[in-house]
């Protein structure tokens, strides 16, 4: 039997693939940025060689909230994130593809 390679990114598409509402996918959206941006925190510690405390004094934050973001266990503010990335000397993409898509909305007023 041949062994499946898929990344995560690939198991996250799937998913979304699968969900059937507009709330799942969301959890789903949401569960896969933060595993993005955990991989890219742990790839830069590795980069650096710096532990995650090092880490934590370097951007004015604290290791356990390091060990939350690369772990999945933390609930993100936009102005947080943004922040983390920018004080490590990286950029935060946003693509939302809202206008790609067409939604019915009813005028309730009458």
């Amino acid at each position: 039997m041949e062994a499946i390679e898929m990344s995560r990114n690939d198991i996250f598409r799937l998913l979304h693939d699968q969900a059937t509402d507009s709330e799942e996918q969301a959890e789903i959206e949401f569960e896969a940025i933060k595993a993005r941006i955990a991989g890219e925190l742990i790839a830069y510690r590795h980069k650096h060689d710096i532990s995650q405390k090092e880490l934590a004094d370097a951007v004015g934050v604290t290791q356990p909230f390091i060990s939350q973001i690369e772990n999945g266990d933390w609930n993100p503010s936009l102005r947080r994130l943004i922040g983390l990335i920018l004080k490590l000397g990286g950029e935060l993409e946003m693509n939302p593809r809202l206008l790609e898509h067409n939604f019915s909305v009813k005028n309730t007023e009458q």
